[in-house]
């Protein structure tokens, strides 16, 4: 496999006039690393996201290996890291640029899930029975919004709760989850719960409140 270079051209989904994405050039023996440099820029700029690329080699043979001297194949996979519910480029393709190996693009081997998306309503009882709901709440918001909503639309609540994120997701898209740390209050709270928003309904690769 020799160290000369093709460029990567991907059909853009996003836009509303079709057109071509064309990466910098990229050695025919490039590592994953590097591969995913050249590609990094489309998928931050198009879909606002990571992506995470991986690198298998094989020798001759068609066996497995990790000695980059003997690999005669290369396959890299490049995994976008948010849900967007659709593809990251309609088309692909290669165009060489000295290199005289033999390349080939699979596009979109695996669609995207939906991503979450709507809004959604915390419900909380207080000590009389009586129960308490936010208004509707953005799936993204930022965990101190979550924590604000609470405060000002449940009053019993005041100056009693505290919410934190677990950091579990990198994108909302892929879900979320956040922690309310009940305080200063005489007896254990009902339990509170979480449903889906009425004017913007939960959206998503089958959502479930826990």
């Amino acid at each position: 496999m020799d160290d000369k270079a093709f460029t990567i051209n991907l059909l853009n989904p996003t836009l509303a006039k079709p057109a071509y994405w064309m990466s910098g050039s990229i050695k025919a023996n490039a590592s994953a690393a590097s591969m995913r440099g050249s590609l990094y820029p489309y998928y931050s700029k198009y879909f606002k996201s990571n992506i995470d690329v991986t690198l298998v080699m094989y020798d001759s043979a068609g066996v497995e290996t990790a000695d980059a001297k003997l690999r005669t194949k290369s396959v890299y996979t490049i995994k976008l890291l948010k849900m967007i519910g659709g593809v990251t480029a309609n088309n692909i393709l290669i165009v060489k640029k000295g290199t005289k190996a033999s390349i080939t693009a699979v596009p979109n081997k695996v669609k995207s899930s939906t991503p979450l998306g709507g809004r959604f309503i915390i419900s909380c009882m207080d000590s009389k029975g009586i129960e308490w709901k936010t208004n509707e709440i953005p799936y993204n918001s930022h965990y101190s919004t979550i924590q604000n909503t609470i405060l000002n639309k449940i009053p019993f609540l005041t100056e009693r709760v505290e919410v934190i994120t677990s950091k579990k997701n990198a994108y909302a898209e892929n879900g979320i989850e956040f922690l309310i740390y009940f305080r200063h209050l005489q007896a254990d709270p009902e339990q509170c719960t979480i449903t889906s928003g009425t004017s913007k309904q939960i959206t998503g690769n089958s959502p479930v409140f826990v």
